[in-house]
Parts: structure tokens; C-alpha cells; sequence
């Protein structure tokens, strides 16, 4: 259940991603936003850290974000069995279905920025590509989104901050305590000009702040 939110600007000529740091039982903050510098892009994952950190090999060693929406899904697919066949050779559990992988950058082509998703429901099924819509929020419900949507039009701007703070106090009443996500949060500011990466919070402060971009 690990945060990954992707708030696009109106002109799409900026865009900003934040998520969680935490991967399950493990100890502290782990890296799930990954700078992609060579296309203008950032890599984050949902699911299994050991995907995402496989799904960026697969990124890595493609030229341009143009080139990843027919590239990438092929080689997750593959990347996804070779994991779980090194983790077998090694007695070690295989990975769980249901992985995402989401990628924002910088379009050459459509002088814009583009958020896609590859999301796996059941591995026989291998990945599928979407093009997302210009504010992602995930985990996210109907409900949650519907509000964020209107708080967002009534105000004319995305704090994209104050409503992953507003998304983790919504999910955590309703998935509780134990819900796989928490820690630091950490954001990419994307332009022309490149990526920034920097924290910009924890998980703590929802627990103790009013909702702030949602009410």
C-alpha cells in the first residue's frame, strides 16, 4: 500500500511527485522515488521494493521518456519472472502479484509532462500501460478523490503535501495501523531543467494535523 502521488501542473510544464518510505516490516526509511535525469523523469513504485528497484534497471537503458510507454512493459514482465525464479533458486518466497510502477517525465515530442502507470493485476496478464490523468493519487478511493477534486477546483491550485497528509489520516481510519505505508515523505520537483528530490515531511504529522486540503 505505499503512497505514490503525481500532481501535474495545468500547463503541464511542471509536475510533482511525493510518496512514503516505508516497505514493510523493514527498519527506517527506504528509497521508492528514483531520479531518471538522462529523460527528465522520476521512477516510484507500489508493491514489492525488490520490483521497483528492478523495474528502474529496466528504465534506466532507455533513451528518452518518449521511448518507455512501448519499452518498459515488455522488459517488466520479464523482470518480474526473473526475480521470482532467483528468489526460488534462493528458497526465498516469490513475489506477490499486483506490483505498479509509475513514471513522470518530460514528453519530447508533446513539449509536456506525462505521468504513466504499469499496474500487474495477475501475472498471466503481464503489465498494463495507462496514461494517467494529471493528479494521481494512490492508494486512493472514489470518495477520496471526488473531494480532493473539489477542494483542488474551489482553491485553483495542488498542494500536493497537505493532501498525502490528508490521505494518510483518510486510510489510516480505515485501514488501521498496520497499513504497509508511513515514514519520511519524499518529493521530486520536475522542470525543463531537471529533477530535485528532497524530503518534505512524515507520515506523523497526519496524525496530528487537521485535514487541510480536504474538508
Amino acid at each position: 500500500m505505499s503512497i505514490v502521488n503525481v500532481a501535474l501542473a495545468p500547463d503541464r510544464q511542471t509536475a510533482t511527485v511525493v510518496v512514503d518510505s516505508r516497505a514493510g516490516a523493514m527498519p527506517g526509511d527506504v528509497t521508492k522515488l528514483f531520479a531518471l535525469p538522462h529523460m527528465t523523469a522520476c521512477l516510484a513504485g507500489r508493491g514489492t521494493l525488490a520490483m521497483t528497484v528492478t523495474a528502474l534497471h529496466c528504465a534506466i537503458v532507455v533513451p528518452t521518456f518518449d521511448e518507455l510507454a512501448t519499452s518498459l512493459g515488455p522488459g517488466l514482465d520479464e523482470a518480474w519472472r526473473a526475480v521470482n525464479n532467483a528468489r526460488a533458486a534462493l528458497d526465498v518466497a516469490t513475489l506477490p502479484e499486483q506490483q505498479e510502477i509509475v513514471v513522470c517525465g518530460w514528453h519530447d515530442r508533446a513539449r509536456r509532462f506525462h505521468t504513466w502507470s504499469w499496474i500487474q493485476e495477475r501475472a498471466a496478464d503481464g503489465f498494463a500501460f495507462s496514461e494517467c490523468r494529471s493528479l494521481v493519487l494512490a492508494p486512493c478511493d472514489a470518495e477520496f478523490m471526488a473531494r480532493v477534486e473539489r477542494v483542488c477546483a474551489d482553491r485553483g491550485d495542488i498542494d500536493l503535501l497537505d493532501i498525502t497528509l490528508d490521505q494518510v489520516d483518510w486510510f489510516r481510519r480505515r485501514l488501521g495501523a498496520g497499513a504497509l505505508y508511513g515514514g519520511s515523505l519524499y518529493a521530486a520537483q520536475l522542470s525543463q531543467n531537471g529533477v530535485n528530490m528532497y524530503r518534505v515531511g512524515s507520515c506523523d504529522e497526519a496524525a496530528s494535523s487537521p485535514m487541510r486540503a480536504v474538508s
